[in-house]
């Protein structure tokens, strides 16, 4: 379900750039589509990031949680909070912390013990590519 709530918006609101769902957290490197942030977020000159509240990557978490929240609290006979309330949000200002943080997140699955390859670890992006292409990287593609 989450699997399928991360995909749901991809091309839309966001890229799916890179993803893993552990057992107690997830993460993800998204990129907001400028279709995205322009029909939502245009409110004139744009200097410097906004407030958080005011962000596309804050309207975009809300709407995951939210929607993510609500359906597993379904699949598992349960109410009320499912989710931190807090997240680890982060800006990624340059390709190589952009590649740094892909492959911190192509790890976590083997650090855990959870798989001995990455992508053999069906919750994550490295398994989607070497179903999607062959390739065994963290990287998903868009167009």
């Amino acid at each position: 379900m989450v699997r399928g709530n991360l995909y749901h918006h991809h091309g839309g609101k966001y890229y799916l750039l890179a993803y893993c769902i552990m057992p107690n957290h997830v993460h993800v490197v998204l990129q907001p589509t400028a279709e995205f942030e322009q029909a939502k977020f245009d409110d004139g000159p744009d200097i410097g990031e906004r407030e958080d509240g005011r962000s596309p990557l804050c309207e975009i978490m809300h709407s995951l949680k939210s929607y993510s929240a609500h359906e597993a609290n379904k699949l598992l006979g349960k109410n009320g909070a499912f989710w931190q309330r807090e997240t680890y949000d982060h800006w990624i200002r340059s390709e190589e912390e952009l590649e740094r943080i892909v492959h911190y997140i192509q790890a976590n699955p083997v650090e855990a013990g959870l798989s001995q390859r990455p992508e053999n670890y069906f919750w994550c992006s490295c398994h989607d590519r070497l179903l999607q292409d062959g390739e065994v990287t963290a990287w998903l593609g868009w167009k």
